[in-house]
């Protein structure tokens, strides 16, 4: 028999559903799937019984009955305060679900990017893969979920199609306010993307906030396409009435859709429905009423058997936190390994017509370790029929892996450390106090080689908050509490006498050091924290995470003579390593640890020496920032004059 489509491979169970069934099994009480728990209004089931005997039993209008648009209409024109034409700004789906697939149809190509903010509600997920759509994930941050205004418009810079917005939102309760609102559309309209809202909570939203409409904001108006249902608010989530409002051509485009999607919805439910749709404000402010009332109750049960939780300023999801629950060395995983291989496998049956062992190396980053690598691999040469041993590094020692690719970035900082205070200060690591941040593989492995070439370490951290040991980390600690126990850092100080913990992972700078290794994230040291080094007496920075340094503490290094390596210098250990596993590959050989710590060593060295150099041709010597830039650049301009440049 023919196998099945690619796509079917990477849908995944519904959690919901797979929740509703193992309660089932063991006949617990289901919270996955309860709401709305309360009858519909009496009113609509009893226009849903005049309708069985007088009709319409056949299909209405593809894209929604008449008077269930003007009635629509009506009532979102008075939420929206202006109004909605009932021809061409409503589309009537099967659903909220069938609204939201209608709209991501309508305006993504295959390959086009989406924004969604995570947590996210899973449907999402698979509207992207339906649709061929690829998510772009912004994470809204506990406890309040409000988003990084900065991280939103990096990713506004990979130039989306659209972005959702689930309004509240599923699951983590938040509202939306109208400042974030305008700012998310102020993106939509400079990087001309749509935002497509999920709106299907108006109505479940918790004193002090309120529910504003994007679609009612002349600002982004016409660049906001709402999707909702009328599932929620008249307790009728079976009946599958939901609807699209945006600007006529998206409209239109949408009916298309529609219209061989599910061809219409029922049309007696739509005659029921429209009682609903003319009920007054007193109806809505009811049902607030209502599940603020049950929003309450829910939450002092939860307080009165000590589950810590979320407070949800809408929606009626509540998110509980049971890490106290926790056992030492376990470990909670996000996704299971099959839900893993099948999103790599995915993700790999799009990538490979793009990359190869002489085509182009795609590059891990965080969450990215040597479980995905293999299944992509696998993948890969499944699809291809060829070993291309090249196009992945990272993979396993059993299939073409390297030795010293995991050390590799923290070792390579500190071999481009140790050339720069040599050349530099006439100097080395001998007898110094070093500050780590991070305790991931940079930061471990830093520690490790900083170790080995004489100083002390005396800090490492994590998100939470950092440790200081005045006697110098137990590394070996460390590796298992990290690598093997997936633990915090926390613990440490509680089994290491004479070490303390602060639950300030940004303060760890405070700490007096001779040098200074960021190796945790981006921009962790900011104006303050690098005139906190300088004051407690560090002379040295070098940076093993990406960009850990604001401009403004660059420019706080640079003007009291501390010796700076920047990251686009110092940490090139591991994409060195990626680049002779790569070699090795090509040589259908492996190499020992001991070689390839050995060339890494030098292509560390080479990198400072070309930054320093360049340093002193462009008039700034000592200045590797500078020297870093324009030995980039020049690599760069070479290639290119010497291919033929394109004016």
């Amino acid at each position: 028999m023919p196998e099945l489509s690619r796509r079917v491979q990477t849908f995944t169970d519904s959690v919901i559903r797979r929740m509703t069934r193992i309660s089932d099994e063991v006949d617990a009480i289901n919270l996955s799937q309860g709401f709305p728990d309360f009858p519909p209004p009496k009113a609509i089931t009893d226009r849903l019984r005049e309708v069985a005997d007088e009709g319409p039993h056949q299909y209405s209008v593809t894209f929604g009955a008449e008077n269930f648009r003007e009635a629509l209409a009506r009532k979102q024109g008075r939420a929206y305060g202006r109004e909605i034409n009932p021809d061409t700004e409503i589309l009537v789906t099967c659903g909220g679900t069938e609204a939201m697939m209608s709209a991501m149809m309508t305006v993504c190509n295959p390959g086009d990017k989406v924004i969604v903010f995570s947590p996210f509600y899973e449907n999402y997920g698979a509207d992207a893969i339906l649709s061929g759509a690829d998510p772009i994930f912004v994470p809204l941050v506990p406890p309040t979920f409000d988003f990084d205004r900065n991280v939103l418009e990096d990713a506004f810079r990979q130039h989306p199609k659209a972005i959702i917005v689930c309004n509240p939102s599923n699951p983590c309760g938040k509202v939306f306010t109208k400042d974030e609102l305008l700012f998310i559309g102020g993106l939509c309209n400079r990087y001309d993307a749509y935002m497509i809202t999920d709106e299907v909570y108006e109505h479940i939203v918790f004193a002090p906030y309120h529910h504003v409409y994007a679609g009612s904001l002349p600002e982004i108006a016409d660049r906001v396409i709402c999707c909702s249902s009328l599932s929620k608010t008249y307790s009728i989530t079976g009946w599958r009435l939901g609807y699209l409002i945006g600007p006529e051509n998206v409209i239109e485009g949408a009916k298309k859709v529609h219209d061989f999607l599910t061809v219409g919805a029922a049309a007696p439910l739509q005659e029921a429905a429209v009682v609903g749709l003319n009920f007054p404000q007193s109806y809505y402010d009811g049902l607030t009423e209502l599940y603020t009332r049950k929003r309450q109750v829910f939450l002092d049960g939860l307080d009165r058997i000590g589950l810590k939780h979320t407070v949800p300023q809408g929606s009626y999801f509540v998110m509980v936190d049971i890490s106290d629950f926790q056992k030492p060395g376990m470990r909670f995983h996000g996704k299971s390994d099959m839900e893993v291989m099948r999103f790599c496998q995915s993700f790999m049956t799009e990538l490979y017509r793009h990359i190869g062992q002489f085509v182009d190396c795609p590059a891990g980053d965080i969450g990215v370790g040597g479980r995905e690598v293999g299944y992509m691999f696998g993948q890969y040469k499944r699809l291809t029929n060829s070993f291309q041993g090249g196009m992945l590094t990272g993979k396993g020692l059993t299939f073409g892996g390297s030795l010293a690719r995991t050390e590799a970035t923290g070792y390579g900082l500190c071999y481009f450390t140790a050339e720069a205070l040599k050349c530099m200060r006439n100097d080395s690591f001998e007898g110094k106090t070093v500050v780590i941040s991070g305790s991931g593989n940079v930061a471990i492995y830093a520690c490790e080689k900083a170790t080995q070439l004489g100083a002390k370490v005396v800090t490492m951290s994590d998100s939470n908050g950092y440790v200081y040991d005045p006697n110098g980390i137990d590394l070996a600690y460390v590796k298992d509490l990290k690598e093997v126990r997936r633990g915090r850092i926390k613990e440490y100080a509680e089994t290491h006498a004479g070490a303390t913990y602060v639950a300030d992972c940004t303060q760890v700078w405070t700490v007096p050091c001779d040098i200074a290794l960021p190796c945790a994230t981006q921009n962790e040291i900011n104006k303050e924290s690098a005139e906190a080094l300088v004051k407690n007496g560090c002379t040295v920075v070098c940076e093993g995470a990406n960009m850990p340094s604001t401009p403004e503490a660059i420019e706080v290094y640079l003007s009291n003579g501390v010796l700076y390596g920047p990251a686009k210098a110092s940490n090139a250990g591991g994409v060195a390593t990626s680049g002779l596993e790569m070699s090795q590959n090509s040589e259908r050989l492996s190499w020992t640890f001991e070689e390839v710590d050995a060339k890494l060593k030098g292509i560390m060295e080479g990198i400072f020496h070309a930054s320093y150099d360049a340093s002193v041709a462009a008039g700034s010597e000592g200045n590797l920032m500078v020297g870093a830039n324009c030995a980039g650049f020049l690599k760069v301009a070479t290639a290119m004059m010497a291919q033929g440049i394109t004016y």
